[in-house]
């Protein structure tokens, strides 16, 4: 539960650090935005916990089975990186050109 009160203040603080840039956007493209985030996050979040057990799962050794999983973590953590800003730049129009950097 603290986890999900912790990750609402953390978007909070995101949405709160952009508002110059999310009032030049449409509604439309602040709720394409949003989906677009909870989607990734979600592809993301199922990468990591499906893909990474299943894959840390075929080694015997436990060693290399969490050096797997760490493997898999970083890159859908990165993929995901990728993949937002992507979607976020066309969607906004460039509005947010440099997020992420």
């Amino acid at each position: 539960m603290l986890n999900f009160i912790l990750f609402l203040l953390f978007i909070l603080l995101i949405i709160n650090d952009n508002k110059d840039k999310l009032q030049e956007l449409t509604k439309f493209q602040r709720v394409g935005i949003a989906i677009t985030f909870l989607g990734v996050l979600a592809v993301v979040t199922s990468c990591i916990y499906y893909g990474g057990h299943w894959l840390a799962g075929h080694f015997n050794s436990t060693f290399i089975s969490y050096a797997i999983f760490i493997l898999v973590v970083i890159v859908s953590i990165y993929g995901g990186r990728v993949l937002l800003n992507t979607l976020i730049y066309r969607i906004s129009k460039g509005v947010f050109l440099g997020s992420g950097k």
